[in-house]
């Protein structure tokens, strides 16, 4: 896969040129407090597929695993571009909608549903798990 995505106001970009590993819709509750909306859904990919430019910032936070989640998002606007859940090795989470297309991008499971909300039920033709399923 290649594909650009930047920040809200533009001043970080990134490029992917690697493999999209899955996509997928997250309902926790920070994913939700990240996106403002009831879920977030992103894209996996090998970290060392993502290129990016501009003044980035990291947060870093326990996740639901207990391990920590770096997520790096642009200095001047805010925007979460991509995550590193700690967990998963060398994978990054992209945000898919900072993706310049992100028309292709198609959630194949719906993750920690036990947490979405009634505003925003997970989609019915995914898959769906409780909490978040075994990483392989």
């Amino acid at each position: 896969m290649q594909a650009k995505g930047r920040c809200l106001c533009g001043q970080a970009t990134y490029a992917i040129d690697g493999d999209m590993l899955w996509a997928g819709s997250c309902y926790c509750r920070d994913c939700q407090r990240e996106s403002g909306g009831g879920h977030l859904t992103a894209i996996a990919v090998p970290g060392a597929a993502i290129e990016a430019n501009g003044t980035l910032k990291t947060y870093t936070a326990p996740g639901g695993s207990g391990t920590d989640i770096d997520r790096t998002f642009c200095s001047e606007c805010g925007s979460t571009l991509f995550s590193h859940p700690h967990v998963m090795g060398d994978t990054r989470i992209v945000r898919a909608g900072t993706l310049e297309d992100s028309s292709s991008v198609q959630p194949g499971m719906a993750v920690f549903c036990s947490q979405s909300v009634a505003w925003d039920p997970p989609h019915e033709d995914v898959p769906t798990f409780a909490e978040m399923p075994p990483i392989q």
